[in-house]
């Protein structure tokens, strides 16, 4: 009886160690490593929290795509037009982001579903792709509409 009622607790042991030797795998596509973007996260939901405008305009890459088309061209522009651009469900989506959560794919991390996109911006933009120098973690867009069924046909 005994040795029944431990097999449940080593294949929970298992499978945790399975995701957690898989979880670097997850991020290859995005080229981003987990603590990058533990970092990155958890620095962008501190901005958000304290309502750091300034903050939140330094971790992004301009010109900012904002719904699929050009937003943003500067930081100036975009601490203006912050309200508009981060509205309450970027927030949200950014707020209760996990990093287990984030979806990553060659452009880069999704937070939430398609609410903030963050990716490695190459420091040289002549530099040749992939960026052999100096990158950084940025924000690259930002949707900020809400999806529907009817928006979505």
């Amino acid at each position: 009886m005994r040795l029944s009622a431990r097999r449940p607790v080593w294949a929970l042991a298992l499978v945790t160690a399975l995701a957690c030797a898989q979880a670097p795998e997850r991020f290859a596509p995005a080229g981003i490593s987990p603590d990058e973007a533990r970092v990155f996260v958890a620095k962008l939901q501190a901005a958000v929290q304290g309502n750091d405008v300034q903050a939140i305009a330094a971790m992004t890459h301009f010109p900012l795509t904002v719904n699929g088309r050009p937003g943003a061209r500067d930081s100036a522009r975009f601490v203006q037009g912050f309200g508009v651009i981060f509205n309450d469900k970027v927030r949200s989506a950014v707020l209760q982001a996990r990093v287990e959560d984030l979806f990553a794919s060659y452009r880069g991390l999704m937070i939430g579903s398609g609410q903030v996109w963050i990716s490695g911006v190459c420091a040289d933009r002549a530099a040749a792709s992939p960026c052999a120098g100096k990158r950084s973690l940025a924000i690259i867009a930002i949707n900020n509409r809400s999806l529907t069924p009817a928006k979505l046909r």
